[in-house]
This record gives C-alpha cells, sequence and structure tokens, in this order.
C-alpha cells in the first residue's frame, strides 16, 4: 500500500519547536511539538540547545517516513541567531541564546567601535535591540572567545545552519540576511561596513537563494544514522515571521499591514522603497526583507509580554464590566505606560507605571504595593491596560506606514482578545480591521516554500489551493476615546514622561 504524500516543517521558536506534517492540499496532517530552553551558564550567558534540537528532528522524521513519503522539508527559525562553524562543519562555539543577559558587556564598546546606533540604523534599516542582533553576538564572540573565533570559517544563519547539518550544503536567504543583524545593507543589496569591519563579509555565504529553494537532500550519512527513509529534499529556509507574511503575499491580497501578536506584536507592511522619516530613527521601526527579496516595513513592541506582567498585578485577565473602560476614557485621570523591555518600547519616551491624577507609580513600585494601593480596582487597571496595548499597536501601524484604504490583518494571541480588537478598530476608522483565522501561520507559510520547491510551480499555483478565511472585527464605539489617546500620547512622547 502507498504511503501518503506530505511535506515536513521545522518550526524553531524561542521555547517550543515544533514539526507539522502537510499534505498536497495543505490541510495539516499530524504534529508534534517538544520545549527546549536555553542552557545557561552560570556567567551571564545562554545557549540554544542545538544538538538536542537537531537529534529529536531526525527521530522524529524518521518516525513519520516509515507512515508518510515526506516529499519535502522546511525549515523556519526565530531570528538573531548564528551558528559559526570551522571548516569541517563543527561548531567552534555553541549557539548564543539572544536572551542571554551577559551581551551587555559589549553594548557601549560596539557603538564606539562601528558608530551610532543612529548612523547604523539608516545604513542597516535596523534600529537597536540589545543582544538580538547577529552582529553583537559575533563582536561578543571575537571579544571574549578568540580562540574560539580563530577557527571560524562560516558564519550560517539559525534555519541554514540546521539546513547544513541535514545536506551538508550552505547558503542564506533574504528574510534572514535581512532581519535585524547589522550585516547587511538592505536598500544596496550587499554586506553592510560593518561586516567588513567584522571580518566576516567572506565568512557569510556567497549563495544567497529565495527560500523555497533547494538546498539539498538530506545525506546519506544522515539518513542512514536516524534511519530515515526515502530521498527528501530541504529548502533552503525561512525566518519565522516572514514565513507568516507568506500566505498573505501569495494571495495579492493588495494594500494590507499584518499585525503578528504574541509575547512580541510585530506589525509589517510591504513597501516599495526603504524609507525612515526623521522621528523614526531611534524607535524600534525598521525593514525586514520578504521572501521575494522586497522591502517590508516593520515594528515592533513586546505587547503580550506587557499585558502579562499587568494583568498578573490586577489579578485578572478580562474587564468585567466595560463601563468601567468607558469611564476611564471620560474621565481621562487613569494611564498605563509601556516599556518593560527598554531596547523595544512602541514610544521611546515612555517609562513603564500608571498614572493616577497627576501621580506616578513605577512598574516596580505597583507590582510591590498593588493597585488599591492607589484606589484603582482590577477593571479600572486592566482597562487602561487594553487601551495602552491598543494605542500602542496603532504607534506601530503608523510607523510602518498605514494609509487609509487598506486592511489591517491581526493574528496570534490578541485576536481572541474582542476588546483589544474592538478598540484597535475604533482608532482607526480608516482601515478596514480583520481578524485571521490562520493558525500555525508560520508553518503554514514554511509549507508553501515547501510545496513550491518540491513542485517547481509559482507561488500562485500553491496559493489557490487554500482561502485566507478571517472576520471583519466591528469597531467599539466609546465616548472619548480619541481625547483619551491624545492625552496617552502627550505623556509618551514628552521629554519627561512622568511629568503630566
Amino acid at each position: 500500500m502507498d504511503k501518503p504524500e506530505v511535506i515536513a516543517v521545522l518550526d524553531v521558536g524561542k521555547t517550543n519547536k515544533k514539526l507539522a506534517l502537510y499534505d498536497v492540499a495543505l490541510n495539516p496532517v499530524d504534529f508534534r511539538k517538544i520545549a527546549l530552553n536555553p542552557t545557561p551558564t552560570g556567567d551571564g550567558l545562554e545557549y540554544e540547545k542545538t544538538g538536542e534540537l537537531f537529534d529529536w528532528t531526525c527521530r522524529s522524521l524518521a518516525e513519520y517516513s516509515r507512515q508518510y513519503q515526506i516529499r519535502g522539508f522546511g525549515v523556519t527559525t526565530h531570528g538573531a541567531t548564528f551558528a559559526a562553524v570551522d571548516e569541517q562543519g563543527d561548531l567552534v562555539h555553541p549557539v548564543f541564546s539572544y536572551l542571554s543577559p551577559a551581551g551587555s558587556m559589549v553594548e557601549e564598546e560596539f557603538y564606539r567601535e562601528f558608530g551610532t546606533p543612529e548612523e547604523i540604523h539608516v545604513e542597516t534599516c535596523t534600529p537597536p535591540f540589545g543582544f538580538a542582533n547577529v552582529a553583537k553576538q559575533i563582536f561578543y564572540l571575537q571579544k571574549m572567545f578568540p580562540e574560539d573565533w580563530e577557527r571560524a570559517a562560516h558564519i550560517l544563519y539559525f534555519p541554514q545552519y540546521i539546513g547544513y547539518l541535514l545536506t551538508g550544503n550552505i547558503a542564506a536567504d533574504p528574510t534572514y540576511l535581512g532581519c535585524h543583524t547589522y550585516l547587511w545593507n538592505l536598500s544596496e543589496n550587499r554586506p553592510s561596513e560593518i561586516a567588513k569591519i567584522l571580518g566576516i563579509d567572506r565568512m557569510m555565504p556567497s549563495r544567497i537563494s529565495a527560500p523555497w529553494e533547494k538546498l539539498g537532500k538530506i545525506s546519506t550519512r544522515v539518513s542512514g544514522r536516524f534511519g530515515i527513509e526515502g530521498e527528501i529534499p530541504v529548502m533552503v529556509g525561512i525566518h519565522d515571521s516572514n514565513a507568516s507574511l507568506l500566505p498573505y503575499l501569495a494571495k495579492d491580497v493588495g494594500q494590507f499591514t499584518l499585525v503578528s501578536t504574541g509575547t512580541w506584536c510585530v506589525a509589517m507592511t510591504p513597501s516599495a522603497n526603504f524609507d525612515f522619516a526623521s522621528d523614526e530613527l531611534g524607535t524600534k521601526t525598521f525593514y525586514i526583507l520578504s521572501a521575494f527579496n522586497r522591502p517590508v516595513k516593520a515594528a515592533i513592541f513586546p505587547g503580550g509580554l506587557e499585558f502579562s506582567e499587568f494583568a498578573d498585578i490586577a489579578g485578572a485577565t478580562e474587564v468585567k464590566d466595560q463601563l468601567v473602560l468607558r469611564q476611564v476614557c471620560i474621565e481621562r485621570e487613569l494611564f498605563l505606560t509601556g516599556g518593560l523591555v527598554e531596547d523595544a518600547k512602541a514610544f521611546s519616551h515612555s517609562e513603564p507605571g500608571l498614572y493616577v491624577g497627576d501621580k506616578f507609580v513605577e512598574f516596580k513600585t505597583l507590582k510591590e504595593q498593588g493597585p488599591e494601593e492607589y484606589g484603582v480596582t482590577a477593571d479600572q487597571l486592566l482597562s487602561a491596560l487594553i487601551l495602552s496595548i491598543a494605542i500602542q499597536t496603532v504607534e506601530l501601524l503608523n510607523h510602518t506606514g498605514r494609509a487609509d484604504g487598506g486592511v489591517i490583518f491581526v493574528e496570534g494571541g490578541f485576536s481572541e482578545n474582542d476588546l483589544y480588537c474592538g478598540l484597535l478598530a475604533a482608532l482607526v476608522p480608516g482601515n478596514k480591521v480583520k481578524l485571521s483565522e490562520m493558525r500555525e501561520a508560520t508553518s503554514f507559510g514554511t509549507a508553501l516554500c515547501v510545496w513550491k520547491m518540491v513542485e517547481e510551480v509559482e507561488l500562485g499555483e500553491i496559493a489557490s489551493r487554500f482561502e485566507l478565511k478571517t472576520k471583519s472585527v466591528e469597531a467599539i464605539e466609546v465616548d472619548g476615546l480619541e481625547d483619551y489617546r491624545e492625552a496617552y500620547l502627550k505623556l509618551v512622547t514628552a521629554d519627561s514622561c512622568n511629568s503630566p
């Protein structure tokens, strides 16, 4: 009996790693995941568990290959991660986790050597992201582990490192090159001056291919070791945010912005060129490259993280009485401001905390004493919180080129928060806000790439096999909402934001 034909996708999130199978109609067939948290060393460094990830992936593929005919394999990973390997392909040093607190040790020295954050922002289209930046990690490796660095021969980005382990072949793709690495001049499509000064421009892969191009086949050495049946081609690989964006590009939905929500909220708008407004330099506004090697303007803030932290203080996650939210808007005496991650604020002057009348309560104090100490109920705090998240999202949309008439697609965790979605729609009346019903968008976008590689057809042919199922959002009518937003903006754009 013939085995069913599928393709396999490895989706490497920061914590959960997922392996999913899709049939030719892009229906999910099977799925498994594992949590592999980075390993802390005790000296401020954390390392990705690449060995465990590779073994788990290959063992899973071997099991699946006995049940299915796996036509192809694709990889998508989170950003800001690289592997330095020697001439034999072995790691010269474990793969850094971008959350390593020790990364701050080289922050000032990095900018002294390579230029101000603003200058680098202009050349590489990338603002400062702390250690979530491949150039800084390479600089750290050179400074702190020079003996290891001396053995380095190749710099591989995370999706392509996994592909290299499977196939033995080396390449890069535009989505990872152009995703806040500091190593690529996006507008000129070449290595940046930082890459040249670091001495790695020639260590980066000379082959730059579209994500869906074939990197190679799983080697006989790997398939024999793990018992993987069949000859399985492997695609070059794609960055996760770009994979989420791809279904919308494939369906050619016109002018749109995708807001992907979760721990990090990311707004992405396909653009015609690379262009920053003067007030965007210094914000977390940047460009990435799509799977088609074209500009996508993006902005980011940790909306899900902020919601979780402040909701924990409130002791609840939902506003029970929306009349409270309406009263908060009308009175304009209660504002919650974000900024829990210093390097990723929606508003550069914002400090995390709560304004109660003319008093500002810092986040740390609010967490220690609780909102009741300031006469604030859980519903009031949550109302201010959800208003804050919605207003910060609009700021992201504005920075990424939101224009009236375009569609805003919302996917991820906040798409299930009716109050957030209704407020967002009310704050952008010139746009249609739609909720995407797509689940596991990152894996799905990668699956499009794998089937394109396998069948060697245009992406439009693959896109004809699925529908973008969406639901329109009705704006919530709230008296005083726009006045509340204006008052909020005054607090977070002033030179001293905690001086109302």
